[in-house]
C-alpha cells in the first residue's frame, strides 16, 4: 500500500489530480489554508506542492520543514485519461518517495522532467504561464488586422500607432517580469548542491552547451537572464 501523501494545490488542479490518481491515501490542502498539525505532518513522508508560483513554493517548503517536491503540469482535462506533461523539482531522496505518484500522473513511468531542486518546476511553470498570460498575441493580432484593412501606401492610422506602442510596452513589461523571476531563481540555485538528475534522460535537455551539466530550470534561468534586455 502506498504511503500517505499530502498535496497542496489549487482547487481547480485538485480536481484533475484526484481524477487521475483515484487514490484515497492522498490528502489535498489549499495553499492559503492553515498548515496541518505537527502530528499529521510527521506521518506524511513527503509533500507535493503543485501548480503554485515559485515564491509561494519556496515559502511553503521552508515553513513545512518536511521533504517537499514541487510539480508543474499542463493542466488539461485530457491528462486525466492520457497523463499530464509535467516537471518536478526536489532532491533525489524526496523524488524517490513520490516517484510512484509522479509516474501515475505522467503518460507513462518516468515520462516527467526532473527540473532541479525544490522550486525548479514552479519556476519553469511560472515562466511559461507569464509568457502565455501576456497580451502580446492579442495586440499583435489587432495590429495585423488594422494593417490588412489599411489602403496600400496609406499613412499609419493613429489607432495603429497606439497599438504598436502598447505592444512594445507589453513586451518590455513581460521581459522585466521574466528577468526578475530568473534572477530570483538563480539567487536560490547558487546555494544548491550539484544537480543529479533523477532520470538519465534528463541529461538530454540542453539549451546552451556550456550549461549542459546544470539542472534544466537553471539552464532556463541563465537563458532568460542572458538574452532578455538588461533591466536596471
Amino acid at each position: 500500500m502506498a504511503a500517505p501523501l499530502l498535496v497542496i494545490t489549487t482547487e481547480a488542479c485538485r480536481a484533475l489530480l484526484a481524477a487521475r490518481w483515484q487514490d484515497s491515501t492522498i490528502r489535498f490542502a489549499l495553499p492559503d489554508a492553515p498548515l496541518p498539525g505537527t502530528a499529521e505532518l510527521a506521518a506524511t513522508p513527503a509533500i507535493l506542492l503543485v501548480q503554485l508560483p515559485f515564491a509561494q513554493t519556496r515559502e511553503l517548503a521552508t515553513r513545512l520543514a518536511r521533504p517537499c517536491a514541487d510539480v508543474w503540469l499542463h493542466a488539461s482535462s485530457a491528462g486525466v485519461t492520457s497523463g499530464f506533461m509535467l516537471a518536478a523539482g526536489g532532491d533525489q531522496a524526496t523524488l524517490q518517495l513520490v516517484q510512484a505518484r509522479l509516474d501515475a500522473l505522467a503518460p507513462y513511468p518516468t515520462a516527467w522532467l526532473h527540473a532541479g531542486a525544490t522550486g525548479a518546476a514552479s519556476f519553469c511553470g511560472e515562466t511559461v504561464a507569464r509568457l502565455f498570460a501576456s497580451q502580446n498575441m492579442q495586440l499583435l493580432l489587432g495590429m495585423t488586422q488594422q494593417v490588412l484593412a489599411s489602403p496600400p501606401g496609406a499613412a499609419p492610422h493613429p489607432t495603429l500607432l497606439a497599438a504598436m506602442q502598447n505592444y512594445m510596452n507589453e513586451q518590455a513589461a513581460c521581459a522585466r517580469q521574466l528577468q526578475q523571476l530568473a534572477r530570483d531563481y538563480l539567487a536560490q540555485a547558487g546555494s544548491e548542491a550539484p544537480f543529479s538528475p533523477h532520470h538519465p534522460q534528463t541529461r538530454l535537455f540542453g539549451l546552451e552547451q556550456r550549461d549542459a551539466g546544470l539542472a534544466p530550470a537553471t539552464q532556463l534561468a541563465h537563458l532568460l537572464n542572458a538574452y532578455l534586455p538588461v533591466q536596471p
